[in-house]
């Protein structure tokens, strides 16, 4: 079993973007960047920040946690992914937010 990866990926979805937090099977080269386009990246334990304001410390929230209907597993086609940041194994704002 491979190791769990926490990520953030940027979604391009029309002429916007939008940023998702989660946990793909490592390494990230093979679990997004050498798919190919058509293939879908799955995202587990999803998560994103409420408020990207500077001024406040920013909130995290599972995506479950939000309304009825959603799951915290999430998949996003690899075409769509336009940035993909790797987070630190000890970046325990993501962890905390369970």
């Amino acid at each position: 079993m491979a190791k769990k990866v926490w990520v953030e990926i940027q979604i391009e979805m029309g002429q916007s973007s939008y940023p998702y937090v989660g946990q793909v099977e490592g390494p990230i080269e093979a679990s997004i960047l050498d798919k190919p386009p058509e293939a879908f990246v799955k995202l587990e334990n999803v998560r994103w920040f409420d408020n990207k304001d500077q001024s406040v410390f920013p909130s995290v929230t599972r995506q479950e946690d939000l309304e009825e209907g959603f799951a915290p597993v999430a998949y996003f086609r690899r075409s769509h992914i336009i940035i993909v940041t790797p987070i630190r194994d000890d970046a325990t704002v993501w962890q905390n937010a369970k």
